[in-house]
């Protein structure tokens, strides 16, 4: 979520009293917490050239050494949480 999203969240749980020409907003917290949790982040999941792109980075020019499995593991799930935001 960016911050243009939380700012809407936020205009959104804010509670209005006016008394005449005074506007005042109190956030409502409660509301607040309920509209970020029901916000659905769609996971991004790797396509075939980003599985490639990973393994060329780890191993293209490494003719040397054997691939770990954990090793290539772990750049998939650095890469996953790079298209997550996470």
């Amino acid at each position: 979520m960016n911050d243009e999203q939380i700012a809407k969240l936020y205009d959104q749980a804010l509670v209005i009293e006016s008394n005449g020409d005074y506007v005042a907003g109190e956030l409502d917290p409660v509301k607040f917490a309920k509209l970020v949790a029901e916000q659905k982040r769609e996971w991004v999941g790797l396509t075939y050239e980003d599985m490639i792109e990973v393994w060329n980075k780890l191993y293209k020019e490494r003719t040397d050494v054997m691939p770990l499995p954990t090793t290539f593991a772990k750049a998939i799930e650095a890469k996953l949480k790079e298209k997550n935001n996470g």
